[in-house]
């Protein structure tokens, strides 16, 4: 990120082999607020993705969502999307790019409105190589209101994404260790959680045919 004197933008940097600089691009976000990037993921055709948060509420309060830019290869953006709860603060921490081109962010968002309060879930979002919102999905724990944020995402050779990150339960109020699987269609959601680790599968092969299986850890 950069500090532009008022506010701070994200800022990618592209440099040679030599270590000289080929591009540098800024991006301020619509409320021009605070904008952080988190992460970066370049796909086979060198397009770059830059996943972060923007603060879209132009006051002295802060109002973060998930924003995805893409860059080609020559530094020129193609979109920059942005997507939130509608609630509170919402913060991404990974993405991904599965087999097809799509990008897949995740992170966390805030369903509680007061400042002082947080109601944390993940929140798991797809987009296709135009930009095109494909969907959005939360997960939360047992414990409710509680705190559950996904830290990190890969997917696999079927374009299931597996989303890693922490939720409190009812029982100790401690954080498990959850695993999401969310497939390539996002039909259906199923899972279990158990106190200290655990797998939380969301998979639907088809509309008949549910899984739902513990993974080793």
């Amino acid at each position: 990120r950069s500090d532009n004197g008022s506010n701070q933008d994200f800022r990618t940097l592209k440099y040679s082999n030599a270590g000289g600089v080929l591009w540098s691009k800024f991006y301020n976000g619509p409320a021009n607020q605070n904008d952080r990037p988190v992460k970066i993921a370049i796909d086979p055709s060198n397009n770059v993705y830059i996943a972060g948060e923007v603060d879209v509420d132009n006051s002295s309060l802060i109002d973060y969502d998930f924003a995805l830019l893409k860059y080609n290869s020559s530094g020129t953006i193609q979109w920059a999307r942005i997507e939130g709860s509608n609630a509170e603060s919402d913060s991404p921490s990974d993405l991904a790019i599965d087999p097809v081109g799509d990008v897949i962010v995740t992170g966390k968002a805030d369903f509680n409105t007061n400042l002082l309060i947080t109601n944390n879930d993940f929140m798991t979002v797809k987009y296709n190589t135009a930009g095109t919102l494909q969907w959005k999905k939360f997960h939360s724990g047992t414990l409710s209101g509680g705190s559950d944020i996904a830290s990190s995402i890969i997917i696999d050779g079927a374009a299931n994404c597996y989303v890693a990150g922490g939720s409190e339960n009812t029982t100790t109020q401690k954080n498990n260790t959850n695993l999401v699987q969310l497939d390539n269609n996002l039909v259906n959601t199923l899972g279990f959680v158990t106190d200290i680790t655990s797998c939380l599968l969301y998979t639907s092969p088809s509309p008949r045919d549910r899984t739902r299986s513990r993974m080793p850890y």
